[in-house]
């Protein structure tokens, strides 16, 4: 008996739809995806099984895509996974946040503890409701107050955040969770402790 299985292509069953497939619309070859990225999804897809997927389209990931913790520090090629609604890229090394705004369906994004500075890049990002960027280096938030649908934004230990900002969110109706931990040996505390 033959089989109808193309042995160099892998398969993907969908356990909600009962459905098998295959990921075969970006070659991983001959695009600029980043490896680490791809990796880490190729992982969540097939776990230890020692396959490989040669080519994977990241359009059809849906949803809720957990990639924190993942040793990440660049995001070339999540450009491709449009139809993500929440995503956690949190506790990476990630500094520069480009490819970030072409997930327009995003409605959570987790970027907290990251190497973070600028976040001009979340323009567009219009569905945005739910923002995470606690311990990251930023510092000017005032694209924030262009995104149209933002309820929520955590901003912990961002320690030179204008503070205007943070009332102008406020006013909009954003909920805005802000404080800054210092510790012992930071110049700022030592000096008010000293008499």
């Amino acid at each position: 008996m033959e089989s109808k299985f193309n042995p160099e292509e892998v398969y993907i069953f969908e356990e909600e739809e009962d459905e098998l497939y295959v990921f075969n619309d970006v070659d991983l070859n001959e695009s600029e995806v980043d490896q680490s990225i791809v990796s880490i999804i190729s992982q969540m897809f097939l776990g230890n099984s020692g396959k490989y997927l040669e080519s994977i389209d990241l359009s059809q990931i849906d949803g809720e895509l957990i990639l924190s913790d993942s040793n990440i520090s660049n995001l070339d090629g999540l450009q491709y996974c449009i139809s993500v609604t929440n995503l956690d890229l949190s506790h990476n090394k990630i500094e520069n946040i480009n490819e970030i705004n072409s997930l327009e369906q995003l409605e959570e994004l987790d970027l907290s503890n990251n190497d973070i500075v600028n976040i001009d890049q979340l323009i567009g990002l219009d569905n945005l409701e739910t923002l995470y960027l606690d311990s990251n280096q930023i510092d000017d938030i005032e694209i924030l107050l262009k995104l149209k649908e933002l309820k929520f934004v955590s901003i912990i230990d961002n320690p030179r955040i204008n503070m205007d900002i943070l009332h102008k969110l406020q006013e909009k109706g954003v909920i805005v969770i802000y404080f800054v931990t210092f510790h012992e040996t930071d110049p700022r505390v030592t000096a008010m402790l000293t008499p």
